[in-house]
């Protein structure tokens, strides 16, 4: 989007890309900290069902396009990403986590602009 009048250029998809996602992992809280999954138990190293391998690639996917106007979370993807093959119950809970801590910065965008590149949480002001 571009507001009328400036030279910046807003980029973000819409608050509600999420949603089907945050339902199917039933995220209803939010969480401060993405946290740390290389965990070394026996229940933590163990290979995730094949439904919940679905769900979790059908996640990831989302989350990798969504990252396209959210650099914050190209890391934390990267990292996730690794498990992807193969993912573990330590990889969905960083996962779960990681959709915890956005559950409600929906409204995050870029900000490109002819002299630099920002990234701000704005209020909805996105027209149909």
């Amino acid at each position: 989007m571009r507001r009328s009048g400036e030279s910046a250029i807003y980029l973000r998809l819409e608050p509600t890309y999420l949603a089907e996602t945050y339902k199917e992992y039933n995220i209803t809280t939010i969480a401060a900290t993405i946290p740390d999954f290389e965990k070394t138990d026996s229940e933590s190293t163990k290979p995730l069902t094949s439904e919940a391998y679905s769900r979790y690639r059908r996640g990831l996917g989302r989350l990798l396009w969504l990252s396209q106007s959210r650099q914050d979370v190209k890391v934390h993807l990267s990292m996730l990403g690794t498990a992807q093959a193969n993912p573990t119950h330590a990889s969905e809970k960083a996962f779960k986590a990681l959709l915890r801590w956005m559950f409600t910065d929906g409204s995050t965008c870029l900000e490109f602009h002819p002299s630099s590149v920002r990234i701000l949480l704005m209020t909805p002001i996105w027209v149909s």
